[in-house]
């Protein structure tokens, strides 16, 4: 194909091919293969993006059947140059401005639901029997949202109208015997439990079949804008002969297939001695990663977590999100925790005196700057970091996730604090409601993780977008290589496209944040190199 049809120009205007959908197909996309130039310059302009209250975007978990993030928030992505060579340009028509939000179920409009009823109970302490005693907290109905998006979303906590399953019923049982669950535990229960957890159970979740996807999922091509920041660091750290790559929420492998795929093409002294680690609770997908990871060529590559200090990288993409979080709220002046009761018929949030002395000392402070407003806190962040500062004797951790600085989380914006439940692509009415059958996330409090990685000796080298960290990591020469390979199907090249597309756009996953911590390594990196206009940083 020469430059008279530039490849996804064509393939955008096709409309035979299935994987297009209809809005899609007013969209024109003209990549046109340049003729040889160097590498792209440092600075690189995204054009007319939309403003996007940072932290106030789109979780990135992306429905299959619908294009949720509706390719609004960007008119036009350009990907240009400073050293005269011709631009890649994603063009999205006018009519994808007009983007519609994502809500509770299929996006109702309902208003938030107002607390009807409060009735707070003498902290006397906790019954051994019964657990704390809490204060019910009344609403005219069960869960409901406003008309807002799926990621700003807060929860207003209300109560499940169903409680199937076993899991629910074990839940159901323990809090008859012992009283209510703080909601960290809950949590912590829900998506963990080595039975009916939603993370350990034995389908796959992050699948366009199942209930969400994200960055790896979409297209290797964010593995492969990974495997350059990795090998620049091991080129940093002066190619050391043995080097570490741990992955938190590795899943099934398809992250670390990308990365491992691209070292080896771009860099096989790197893959000779590397050590890859996944850290994975689930037994079914650690099945799936290690038989992947063989039928593919790096089943040397492959190593048990190892505790003690090394050189490397460790990644951890949309991992911390799901860790349990502690929900706090002033109420008459003191600090309330809210805890998960069973009413006779489902699960209710009610609140109670505070379970854990470390989160409601980090609350305390929150609430302060937030007064009515829930707020969360995780303590379980800090004992990650601790792990990550053991192991890390020189390197980086680089954390790619969705949130924002305590001021931006808690707040006005966010009255009932930020956790949502998610099912079928969906933003699920209920976080409380069949427990282990839907996923459960809230806002990563990158104020708490730099605080906390300062402290332990990590250094906070930068944070930007991850929209600008995949530009920075070489994403244009990607495209180009992806779009002149003689293999690549017309399937391909829309996958491709779409994919790009949502990875950039700052209302999908383009605003997510990327931090990176390192130790023993000097910014800058390339991931941080690029500035976007209008992105996160």
């Amino acid at each position: 194909m020469g430059h008279d049809e530039p490849a996804l120009g064509a393939i955008a205007r096709h409309r035979q091919v299935d994987a297009v959908s209809p809005e899609d197909e007013e969209v024109e996309v003209d990549l046109p293969r340049p003729p040889p130039c160097p590498a792209p310059a440092a600075e690189v302009v995204l054009d007319r993006l939309a403003s996007v209250e940072q932290g106030e975007g789109r979780r990135g978990r992306i429905g299959a059947e619908s294009d949720v993030d509706g390719g609004d928030g960007v008119e036009e992505v350009r990907l240009g140059r400073t050293d005269g060579c011709g631009p890649v340009e994603i063009g999205h028509g006018p009519e994808r401005q007009a983007g519609r939000r994502i809500e509770a179920g299929e996006g109702r409009d309902e208003a938030a639901l107002p607390i009807t009823e409060v009735r707070p109970e003498p902290d006397v302490g906790a019954d051994p029997g019964r657990g704390p005693p809490p204060a019910t907290v009344a609403y005219s109905t069960g869960m409901s949202f406003g008309p807002t998006d799926k990621r700003s979303s807060g929860a207003a906590a209300g109560g499940s109208d169903v409680a199937a399953g076993s899991l629910a019923n074990r839940l159901r049982r323990r809090i008859e015997a012992d009283g209510p669950l703080p909601f960290a535990r809950f949590m912590e229960i829900a998506l963990t439990d080595p039975v009916d957890g939603y993370y350990t159970a034995a389908r796959a979740r992050p699948t366009r079949s199942g209930d969400y996807l994200t960055a790896p999922e979409l297209h290797p091509i964010f593995g492969h804008c990974l495997a350059h920041q990795i090998i620049e660091v091991w080129e940093r750290l002066d190619r050391p002969v043995s080097f570490m790559l741990r992955e938190y929420g590795a899943g099934a492998g398809t992250l670390a297939l990308a990365v491992l795929d691209e070292i080896r093409r771009a860099a096989p002294p790197l893959l000779e001695g590397l050590r890859y680690e996944p850290v994975e609770v689930n037994p079914h997908r650690l099945t799936e990663l290690r038989a992947g990871l063989e039928a593919a060529g790096f089943a040397a590559r492959l190593h048990e977590p190892d505790d003690g200090p090394r050189v490397g990288v460790v990644l951890a993409n949309e991992y911390l999100d799901a860790l349990p979080v502690h929900r706090f709220v002033v109420r008459d002046g003191r600090l309330r925790e809210r805890y998960v009761d069973w009413s006779g018929e489902r699960f209710v949030e009610v609140e109670g005196p505070p379970s854990d002395p470390e989160a409601a000392t980090a609350a305390a402070r929150l609430a302060a700057a937030a007064p009515g407003t829930v707020v969360e806190v995780r303590p379980a962040v800090a004992r990650w970091l601790e792990t990550v500062a053991a192991v890390l004797r020189r390197g980086v951790a680089i954390v790619v996730d969705y949130g924002g600085s305590a001021a931006e989380l808690f707040g006005p914006h966010h009255p009932e604090g930020t956790l949502v439940a998610y099912r079928h692509h969906r933003v699920a009415p209920d976080p409380l409601a069949e427990p282990g059958e839907q996923d459960l996330t809230a806002h990563v409090d990158f104020t708490d993780l730099e605080t906390r990685a300062a402290g332990l000796g990590l250094r906070v080298l930068g944070s930007t977008s991850q929209a600008a960290f995949l530009v920075g990591c070489g994403l244009e020469d990607l495209l180009r290589r992806e779009q002149a390979s003689p293999t690549a199907t017309l399937e391909d090249l829309l996958l491709l496209r779409s994919a790009v597309r949502r990875l950039l756009d700052p209302r999908a996953l383009g605003n997510f944040r990327v931090v990176v911590l390192g130790r023993d390594i000097e910014p800058p990196l390339i991931g941080l190199s690029a500035r976007l206009p209008g992105a996160a940083r």
